[in-house]
């Protein structure tokens, strides 16, 4: 290889003591987002979950090869599925990239995992049933939030994917909000936690529906599934809150009377043309006949707000009312928030916990919303739609990493006062890493020389 001419700045080849010591230093001055990742989150939380997957049940003694730290490889799988990399794509960048060795704690590029052993361990974390997702972004949001002191919801939320072919798991037609149609792909239902305080959302979990004709084989409707969904980890969710809050869709009476029996309340929002009628107040009449119960229809272009309390939602010329009203449709009392807009229309809002406060049941209605985001992001950011197997034990797996991409990113931002988006804090890792890598040299050189 022929040399640089010697009017220019020659490199030194030569390999310093602490070279690795300077370059840490480097990158930490240079604001190494990784380095605030791991200061961030400690993944030896995650140690219990993730040792009875890997860990091998049949294995007879401790001779040879000691096995890769399970911790290890679940850190590696975070890096593909934050950065977009293939397997080989991984094992290569760890090698090149000194940010990503610290942040694995890999001294030497002979410790690094090569990319059969990553595939083999991505497969498996997807074909394993033990390990605990749910569990493991409950331990996010655990970070996220602050459980008992702030008012929070369990928010489910379907949504369609597009995948082509036949042969995908549960592949069929589906409803897509986007496309106003019903188009061919998958449809996932997410279950979030949101925080009606911190207007912020955490995805729990992503569990696939069943397409039309496995519903019909299974005598189930559409609402059942969800129900279904709901009752498999209804046992880790209550312990978080007792409130279900999902869009119109589901205030339906199928629903409601399903889900009322696992222990939850739904709160949800009722047609504006509902039929809601006031309860009997009065002084009840002694005699034969059925004690009068309903007291006449809401005429919501004439409200009596002499029956109503006002709730303050803190929008300027906006209006709230709470009152307990019964419900045509769903044939029960409920707590019904009317919420005046600008223009004279109105909305409604309900619970079925007739106790809950009606500045609760609007604002936990409205932080719905943020389960949206939580698509949004992992559609943009962290490869929701990427994954191309159709095996439905790793579709589950891919759409779940690709939620808890997400969580961690939040908690990023939340513990460092992050005043960025998603988007942009990825974008912002990723300039930063390959501008080291594009120009390390010059930062890995001891300073002076």
């Amino acid at each position: 290889m022929s040399k640089k001419p010697k009017k220019y700045r020659q490199n030194d080849n030569s390999r310093p003591i602490f070279e690795r010591e300077m370059t840490l230093e480097s990158l930490q001055s240079m604001g190494n987002p990784l380095e605030i990742l791991k200061d961030l989150l400690d993944f030896e939380l995650f140690r219990p979950l993730l040792e009875p997957v890997f860990e091998k049940a049949d294995r007879k003694s401790n001779a040879g090869r000691k096995p890769i730290d399970p911790v290890l490889m679940f850190k590696v799988m975070f890096l593909q599925r934050l950065y977009g990399l293939g397997d080989h794509q991984i094992e290569y960048q760890i090698k090149d990239r000194t940010s990503f060795r610290e942040f694995l704690d890999i001294v030497t590029v002979d410790d690094v995992p090569d990319e059969k052993t990553v595939w083999k361990y991505k497969e498996m974390l997807s074909q394993d049933g033990t390990f605990d997702r749910l569990q493991f972004n409950m331990n996010l949001a655990a970070n996220r939030f602050q459980y008992g002191g702030r008012r929070l919801a369990i928010a489910i939320d379907p949504s369609y994917v597009s995948k082509a072919g036949k042969k995908t798991a549960h592949v069929g037609r589906f409803w897509s909000g986007c496309a106003s149609a019903v188009k061919h792909g998958l449809e996932i239902l997410g279950v979030g936690l949101i925080d009606a305080d911190l207007k912020d959302c955490i995805m729990l979990r992503a569990v696939q529906t069943l397409n039309s004709p496995e519903l019909k084989a299974g005598e189930m409707t559409l609402n059942q599934w969800y129900i279904s969904v709901i009752k498999r980890y209804s046992a880790q969710l209550l312990k978080i809150t007792g409130t279900l809050v999902a869009d119109a869709a589901f205030s339906v009476k199928s629903f409601v009377d399903e889900l009322l029996p696992t222990g939850f309340n739904l709160v949800s929002r009722l047609r504006n043309d509902a039929v809601l009628y006031y309860l009997y107040q009065g002084e009840r009449k002694v005699g034969p006949g059925r004690p009068k119960t309903l007291d006449g229809k809401i005429d919501f272009s004439n409200l009596d707000t002499g029956r109503m309390t006002q709730v303050d939602i803190g929008v300027e010329g906006e209006r709230a009312y709470e009152l307990v009203a019964r419900s045509k449709a769903l044939k029960r009392n409920i707590k019904l928030v009317i919420h005046i807009l600008k223009d004279g229309s109105h909305r409604l809002y309900f619970s079925t916990d007739t106790a809950m406060r009606g500045i609760d049941v609007f604002d936990i209605y409205r932080t719905r919303f943020q389960i949206e985001f939580c698509y949004r992001d992992g559609h943009q950011f962290t490869g929701l739609r990427d994954c191309q197997a159709r095996d439905e034990k790793r579709l589950d797996f891919a759409f779940n990493a690709s939620f808890a991409a997400v969580n961690v990113i939040k908690v990023m931002r939340k513990e460092f006062k992050l005043d960025f988006s998603i988007g942009q804090i990825k974008s912002l890792m990723v300039s930063v890493l390959s501008f080291l890598k594009n120009n390390g040299s010059q930062y890995e050189r001891p300073t002076g020389e």
